[in-house]
């Protein structure tokens, strides 16, 4: 920058840089919502609790040309029942727009499986699945319960420190392994 530059203050970059920004961004959505309305898109919903035990809900967008963060929604403070996902879900079906959404992937808790049967009821056009991924882990912990796995993990867990434990074992696993 050079001597004598003079940086941005807060109103600047609260102001000016910002919405500058926000515009940016809005072309940038506003391209892939052309994509949406060519070739349709799949909405994804994903719930988790972070540090606080917040529960919150993410809302992206997916099309062949990328996956877009479109929202997120805190629901600590409500119970997290199947008709207010639906409205959730309906909401941002709108938003984004019912003729552009084929397909809706939410995880397979009971409440998510009733909100998208009735957002299918609702919205004729859209398909709803659970996601593979979270089926997936739910049998991989239902398999790590069991105890002949549980017994091998415990196994491997004490190979493992070890082997971190003791510089020669791990110069040994480093150099035959790559």
């Amino acid at each position: 920058m050079g001597l004598g530059y003079k940086e941005p203050n807060l109103h600047t970059i609260r102001g000016y840089y910002l919405a500058k920004a926000v515009d940016e961004v809005k072309i940038y959505v506003d391209n892939y919502r052309e994509i949406w309305k060519k070739i349709g898109c799949t909405l994804m919903a994903d719930g988790w609790a972070d540090q606080k035990r917040r529960t919150l809900i993410n809302f992206l967008v997916y099309c062949p040309k990328g996956t877009i963060f479109l929202k997120y929604v805190d629901i600590s403070d409500v119970s997290n029942t199947a008709r207010l996902l639906h409205q959730l879900f309906k909401e941002v079906v709108l938003y984004v727009g019912v003729e552009n959404i084929v397909h809706v992937v939410t995880n397979n808790a009971s409440n998510y499986v009733v909100a998208g049967k009735l957002l299918m009821k609702e919205f004729p056009s859209i398909f709803w699945s659970s996601c593979i991924a979270h089926c997936i882990n739910l049998i991989l912990q239902d398999i790590g319960k069991l105890q002949l796995i549980c017994s091998i993990v415990e196994h491997a867990s004490g190979i493992i420190k070890y082997i971190y434990n003791h510089c020669y074992s791990l110069y040994l696993i480093r150099k035959f392994t790559g």
